[in-house]
């Protein structure tokens, strides 16, 4: 039989046992109060951290349009596959990148290698899948279930609608990468932004990239997404209103079929460029997606060079084109006049060493004048002329005209060419100057060295009779809700030390080349001013050059057109500028 007491604790047990479950109590109560008050608000963080995701939203670039208001950038709208890689486990991610790959035919690699970047992504939140084709779309839609924390996401992507035509001045964009990120960090950019890397693109690029915006959503216990809490929309970029006619850019495009070269113009009495195009080009939409391997191969290797921008980079003999320079120091030293005549026999032997130097036609010209010898662009005239004025005069008009110095201060990289003298022939060479450097330089050979721009600037000036302006390519920034923030007027950047007198008799001249001359083929219902060139190449034929403005008496455009290896500029390059002005509307 069962002793009662066994049912009761003795005194000394119980009191034991109240100690415990005062202090387990305790216990308990310390940790609520550490829980609840002092380490409240970490976990309440942590907890929203967890029930809110934030999905950040790419501002719109803005667009960039011709001076007609023709879009020539734009933006595409595109879906990607965004994931909220906080709080999710190796094995998760394991499961979402084997799922991924099956239901879009993608490699795992490849959707694995963007989780490895994931956490340095704004909000902690990666883009899986770049540019989701509909069937995936689809595919992913019917299987988010299975996709914790992953949604599907408009952005933006950069549209060039015209290809390679204007891809040179309109540029592309890419990744942003660690040396521009150190360098522009400040300015707000950060890793993975899609920043201008050449071009009006690269130059503008604070104007139009616009300020993105986010997306507060609130998500489930299994990643799914409840409801959109808030929505912070992005601020759309600036546009850009440009100078160029893309009529005038088309037609130059066209004239120049397959060939290498340059085509630029603009009006001479703003500096308003016009044409801006360089041959080959290349397509600034493969940019927009990481480059393969192939393709980047395709690109960097092609030994034509489509990113060599040949209007501001291409160092080229201007051929006789120079030969205008010559003509104008002749008529500031007051040693001819526009009837000075010498007589061109074929060739003519120049130097100590009586090295023969030959005209470009074979046949003789004969007896001229300045104006004839330009327009017959006779090389016997101005080899017997550039031994009358030196090239000390030479120099110093070429540099007054702008030819062997920048030429704008839109885009990086321009090459300043060469206009050679004593001093560099000394330092380069380590010889003195001979009268055959003087006999190549009046013709535009020897060490001359110039590029498209520079002539069309040189050209210009005689157009405007003695005004040099500043090339500009955009003509306004325009905002989202049509406010103008930056305007550009015509600047003229000085007025060169050359008489009036001596501009007007070279426009004659000019003339002449058109009416009877080099470019008698021309060929307009208007009066042209212009100049032929042929120039040595380092390799393959001589390049062509053409120079020219409309109308003579008031020039509304200038134009300058290089064809590599093109032969002879009457034949490859005038055709190229007559296309253009056919094109071109007069006032």
């Amino acid at each position: 039989m069962l002793n009662k007491s066994y049912f009761f604790l003795p005194a000394q047990r119980f009191k034991w046992a109240k100690i415990w479950l005062i202090l387990i109590f305790s216990i308990f109560a310390l940790r609520l109060f550490q829980l609840q008050v002092l380490k409240g608000d970490y976990y309440w963080r942590k907890a929203e951290k967890n029930r809110i995701q934030y999905f950040y939203i790419p501002a719109p670039r803005g667009r960039i349009f011709d001076r007609k208001s023709r879009k020539l950038a734009g933006n595409q709208p595109v879906y990607s596959l965004y994931i909220a890689s906080r709080g999710l486990s190796v094995e998760e991610k394991n499961k979402i990148v084997k799922k991924l790959s099956r239901i879009t035919g993608r490699s795992r690699e490849s959707i694995l290698k963007r989780f490895r970047v994931g956490d340095i992504l704004p909000f902690g939140v990666i883009k899986l899948i770049t540019y989701l084709s509909r069937e995936e779309i689809v595919k992913i839609e019917e299987n988010i279930h299975h996709l914790r924390q992953a949604s599907i996401q408009i952005e933006p992507r950069r549209k060039y609608p015209f290809g390679e035509n204007g891809s040179h001045f309109l540029g592309y964009i890419g990744e942003i990468n660690k040396l521009e990120l150190g360098r522009m960090k400040k300015y707000g950019y950060k890793l993975k932004d899609k920043v201008g890397k050449c071009g009006l693109e690269k130059v503008y690029d604070g104007m139009l990239r616009g300020s993105d915006g986010f997306q507060e959503v609130e998500v489930g216990v299994t990643g799914t997404h409840r409801r959109i809490i808030n929505t912070c929309m992005p601020e759309i970029g600036n546009d850009l209103l440009l100078t160029i006619d893309w009529d005038l850019q088309e037609a130059a495009m066209r004239a120049m079929g397959d060939r290498a070269g340059a085509v630029v113009a603009m009006k001479p009495k703003t500096g308003e460029i016009l044409i801006w195009l360089s041959k080959p080009g290349f397509n600034p939409e493969d940019f927009t997606l990481p480059l393969s391997i192939d393709k980047a191969k395709e690109i960097f290797e092609d030994p034509e060079y489509p990113l060599f921008d040949r209007v501001i980079q291409g160092q080229y003999a201007p051929g006789s084109v120079f030969k205008l320079i010559t003509a104008i120091s002749a008529l500031e030293l007051d040693i001819l006049n526009v009837n000075t005549e010498y007589i061109c026999k074929g060739s003519i032997k120049i130097g100590y060493d009586k090295k023969v130097y030959r005209c470009w036609k074979d046949k003789k010209h004969g007896r001229l004048n300045l104006l004839e010898a330009i327009a017959n662009s006779c090389n016997v005239y101005f080899y017997q002329l550039g031994m009358d004025i030196g090239v000390d005069v030479i120099y110093k008009n070429a540099k007054k005209m702008g030819l062997g110095k920048l030429s704008q201060g839109i885009f990086e990289g321009e090459k300043t060419g060469l206009i050679p003298d004593r001093k560099w022939k000394k330092k380069h060479a380590g010889t003195g100057w001979y009268p055959g450097d003087t006999a190549n330089m009046c013709v535009g050979q020897g060490y001359v060295l110039i590029n498209p721009l520079q002539v069309l600037k040189m050209i210009s000036v005689i157009a405007t009779e003695g005004k040099m302006y500043t090339p500009h390519i955009v003509k306004m920034v325009v905002s989202s809700d049509k406010k103008v923030l930056e305007k550009n007027t015509p600047k003229l950047e000085k007025n060169i030390d050359i008489s009036i007198d001596t501009f007007k008799k070279i426009k004659e001249a000019m003339k002449k080349v058109t009416d009877y001359g080099t470019a008698k083929f021309l060929n307009l219902p208007f009066e042209v001013a212009s100049k032929t060139g042929t120039a040595e190449a380092p390799s393959g034929d001589d390049h062509g050059w053409f120079a020219c403005f409309a109308p003579v008496d008031d020039p509304e455009i200038a134009i300058v057109v290089l064809v590599e290896n093109g032969g002879y500029g009457s034949v490859s390059a005038m055709p190229v500028a007559r296309g253009i002005l056919k094109a071109f509307k007069l006032k």
